[in-house]
């Protein structure tokens, strides 16, 4: 059985800061820009849901 093809895949670099600390790729502004479209939609969601 062939290996799978994630298997293969090159792993990425980590995201250091300027002074070589592991960053938080969390903490960036465009995961906050889109945590908060989530959020907003799911909200719509449920409004729509609970009628």
């Amino acid at each position: 059985m062939p290996r799978p093809t994630y298997a293969l895949k090159a792993k990425a670099e980590p995201r250091l800061t300027e002074s070589g600390i592991p960053a938080d790729v969390f903490a960036t502004p465009e995961f906050a820009d889109e945590a908060d479209e989530l959020d907003e939609r799911a909200r719509f969601t449920r409004r729509a849901v609970s009628g």
